[in-house]
């Protein structure tokens, strides 16, 4: 399906980047305390009479915290933005699953030694990759946490997604759809 390209105004955009952001409060005010400890120790190395290696040292490894909390932060955010926009400007099209993995991350937490009293935690994540053609072909993956959603939906089936046309690799599963069409409600699908 191939749709015009129109130039998306930065005075659409901006609203859709802080909506990103006021999503991601939460780690962008970890990120600025994170900071406090790197550059405290650095200024407490820096300020004395003599020059102290250790609280700089300690310091300067510290940055590497904020910096992983920074990438992490960033790159969320660049991902809600994204899903954002295809969400709202891009156009209705469908692709073929081509393949679906699940991955289990089930974790065991062990407070005694019986292992009768160890607790568990069960997450599994449901993947599905999917083909579409805009000009050319393009391959996506999206996650599903319904496991019976997931179960319904078969190799080689369509499946309808938003691609936003300035962007045809920038692609977004229209779940809601999915799940009506397979007959499941709005809220078992998100």
């Amino acid at each position: 399906m191939q749709g015009t390209i129109t130039q998306i105004s930065s005075s659409e955009k901006v609203p859709l980047y802080l909506s990103a952001i006021k999503q991601h409060t939460g780690l962008a005010l970890t990120f600025a305390l994170t900071l406090i400890i790197p550059l405290g120790g650095i200024t407490i190395g820096m300020l004395g009479d003599e020059l102290l290696l250790l609280p700089i040292a300690i310091g300067t490894l510290f940055f590497l915290i904020s910096y992983f909390i920074f990438s992490t932060l960033k790159s969320s955010i660049c991902h809600y933005y994204e899903t954002t926009l295809v969400n709202q400007f891009g156009s209705n099209a469908t692709a073929t699953v081509l393949h679906k993995s699940a991955e289990d991350n089930t974790h065991y937490f062990q407070y005694i030694k019986n292992k009768q009293d160890a607790s568990q935690s069960e997450e599994t994540v449901y993947f599905i990759e999917y083909k579409y053609t805009h000009d050319r072909p393009y391959k996506s993956t999206f996650v599903i946490n319904n496991k019976a959603l997931y179960d319904k939906i078969e190799i080689n089936s369509e499946v309808p997604i938003k691609i936003l046309a300035s962007a045809p690799e920038t692609s977004v599963p229209r779940l809601v759809e999915l799940g009506a069409a397979l007959g499941f409600t709005s809220g078992e699908c998100k």
